[in-house]
């Protein structure tokens, strides 16, 4: 079918091996020579290291496969089962302490918690939370479905939490969406590896819909004082809203309102003494226009990373005041949109989208601890961690080097002083380049 050749030419050969064993259960695709190469890059090479004969035969097997309308015969591997297919998928022993959550997070163990018996007829137990972003709505839809009561106010609009709030140019993820969204809500629709914010929030939006949420969410009303009240053993609440100064009461309150829910705003000296616009990226109005304009930027982390570069070309001048210089990586598909062909793969292949999820999460997440490590031998410490930590040095100073070619002043400026992880790592979207 040629539709089938067009998504599984787009596939990542690691992750469709991991569907055609759960199709098959043929434990010979666990063995030489079907072992993926090891790839500690954060883009991986979707060919997996494999041969081209190699990689071919494992399209074909899982084209007839899916063109036959095979069933998986692997639906639940076990926890010795899943681990060495974690180990296999990577081409790198995974340790055996990952298992529980791993399983949990790919929908093979449920991570939920349950009644016994159904709750309690007496049960007194209603739970307020604050904030209708990632957590809050995650919360809520698991307290929903436990038949716990449970509002949400949101002093916004809109749900969205951070996603609806960050409106500067250039917004958007910088962990790849298909982990970085609930592992009991996937999306085989991201159309973005790294979204910008307006997919993110749409995701969000959708997710209260599709969980029972939305209805759940008190919009436009904000907290403006909790006390807890010793006699009723009750949250006592004041709201603030549309209809003016309410209060409310809850056996249990939730603050859920994250850590970017108010802006750092810094009390620059002189500002109060400045005659143009200023304003926090997280609070960028949507009346201001920065063609031709004089902009400065305080601060160059992971915002300013994406404004700087969608901005530079339209205005006059632009000024990036920084304290500390950072570490960045380039990664090919930030700005890549999604194969469509590769969509039919997250719909329709088996667990295609369960072992694409965990290969992400582990290329940006955990599998990075190794890295991390203090050598205490390791003879360069004022630099780096250990050898590969120095390895991930070299390679972001090549990348910086050849980007700001010619400019010594700026890569006096740019080249960090400490090893590479000591502050989050940021991805270079044109970052030097613009600058």
């Amino acid at each position: 079918m040629a539709d089938w050749d067009a998504a599984l030419a787009a596939a990542d050969v690691r992750v469709l091996l991991m569907s055609v064993f759960h199709l098959t259960g043929d434990e010979r695709w666990l063995a030489d020579p079907y072992r993926p190469a090891r790839d500690v890059r954060l883009v991986a090479d979707p060919e997996a290291g494999f041969p081209p004969a190699v990689a071919t035969e494992i399209r074909s097997v899982a084209r007839d496969l899916l063109k036959a309308g095979a069933e998986p015969v692997v639906t639940d591997p076990d926890p010795e089962l899943f681990g060495r297919m974690m180990s296999w998928c990577l081409g790198e022993e995974v340790p055996p302490e990952y298992v529980p959550m791993m399983r949990t997070d790919l929908g093979f163990a449920d991570g939920d918690v349950h009644w016994t018996d159904g709750p309690p007829p007496d049960l007194d137990l209603d739970v307020l939370v604050i904030g209708a972003g990632v957590s809050g709505l995650c919360l809520a839809a698991k307290l929903d479905r436990l038949g716990i009561p449970v509002r949400v106010v949101e002093r916004r609009d809109s749900v969205g939490g951070t996603w609806r709030d960050n409106r500067y140019p250039g917004c958007g993820v910088d962990t790849p969406n298909h982990f970085y969204s609930y592992s009991f809500a996937p999306n085989p629709h991201w159309r973005h590896y790294f979204s910008p914010r307006e997919e993110i929030e749409v995701y969000l939006a959708d997710c209260a819909d599709r969980l029972g949420v939305a209805d759940l969410v008190t919009l436009g009303t904000e907290v403006t004082e909790a006390r807890w009240d010793e006699a009723s053993a009750r949250w006592q609440v004041a709201l603030r809203g549309p209809d003016g100064d309410t209060t409310t009461s809850a056996a249990v309150l939730v603050a859920a309102a994250g850590h970017f829910g108010s802006p750092n705003e810094v009390a620059l000296p002189g500002l109060d003494e400045f005659a143009g616009r200023s304003f926090h990226t997280a609070r960028w109005p949507d009346d201001v226009d920065v063609t031709g304009r004089r902009v400065a930027v305080v601060g160059t982390g992971a915002s300013a990373m994406q404004v700087v570069p969608e901005i530079a070309p339209i205005v006059d001048h632009l000024t990036v005041f920084q304290r500390t210089a950072q570490w960045a990586r380039h990664v090919p598909l930030y700005d890549a949109a999604v194969d469509p062909d590769a969509h039919r793969l997250f719909e329709a292949v088996p667990y295609y989208d369960r072992w694409y999820r965990f290969a992400q999460a582990w290329r940006y997440g955990d599998g990075l601890l190794r890295f991390l490590r203090k050598d205490p031998d390791w003879p360069h410490p004022e630099r780096s961690l250990n050898r590969t930590n120095d390895r991930h040095r070299r390679e972001m100073t090549d990348h910086l080097l050849a980007e700001l070619d010619g400019r010594p002043d700026l890569v006096a400026k740019c080249l960090p002083d400490y090893p590479p992880f000591g502050k989050r790592i940021l991805i270079d979207n044109g970052w030097f380049r613009t600058l």
